[in-house]
């Protein structure tokens, strides 16, 4: 908003900073890089983008499949679920990290990350018989 109030008003960096309360030399960068490509992403998302394993459709398929699972009385467990990941992963030929590699299976901070931007809550899976009637 102060890069559109700086360029309509035809204000220089230091005011438009000064009334939309931000850092003067942050905000000179963020001009800079504007300048130079007006249509990059900024902030965080393009940061959390970038380090993703998976690409959003690929989350997508991953969390309708533990669902699906667990609808159908086969719920996963937190290692299995870090397991499965990992396995998606190489079945798929991406690049993983390290530590992936060595442990054979996602890590925690994924792990921590899944759960949240899918909406999962993983629950200890408990045993059921589909021979017994209701």
């Amino acid at each position: 908003r102060a890069l559109e109030y700086m360029t309509t008003n035809n204000t220089s960096v230091r005011s438009a900073a000064r009334d939309f309360k931000i850092d003067r030399t942050t905000f000179q960068r963020f001009v800079n890089k504007k300048k130079a490509d007006p249509d990059a992403v900024f902030g965080y998302v393009n940061c959390r983008l970038k380090n993703m394993v998976f690409t959003p459709q690929m989350e997508t398929d991953l969390s309708q499949h533990i669902k699906q699972l667990a609808g159908q009385f086969y719920g996963l467990s937190k290692s299995k679920v870090q397991e499965v990941a990992y396995l998606f992963a190489k079945a798929n030929d991406l690049n993983i990290p390290p530590k992936w590699e060595t442990n054979k299976k996602a890590g925690q901070h994924f792990w921590l990350s899944f759960k949240e931007r899918n909406r999962l809550t993983i629950r200890s899976p408990e045993a059921t018989s589909m021979g017994q009637r209701f």
